[in-house]
């Protein structure tokens, strides 16, 4: 979070996160449910953590079909973050 556009690579926390916008501007999230896109996101956890390693869908085209949820928040909305629910 911080001043200006910022995109964050797509991945997952292990912990709950409520994420609220308190004053001025807006944070846009791509929400990707775990039951139906962690296979299409995720690759090998010992290499790359809780990150995805997709970029592009030319080097993962199954990445395509992981469908976000995208949500915008505004000064005075909050969103509750569950475990393992990819995002950016």
């Amino acid at each position: 979070f911080g001043k200006g556009p910022l995109t964050t690579q797509t991945h997952y926390d292990s912990l709950e996160n409520l994420v609220c916008v308190v004053a001025g501007g807006m944070k846009k999230f791509d929400l990707y449910d775990p039951a139906t896109s962690s296979l299409l996101l995720y690759v090998n956890r010992s290499k790359h953590g809780n990150a995805s390693p997709v970029t592009t869908f030319q080097e993962f085209p199954l990445s395509k079909y992981a469908i976000p949820s995208t949500i915008t928040l505004h000064p005075g909305d909050c969103l509750y973050l569950p475990v393992y629910w990819y995002h950016t």
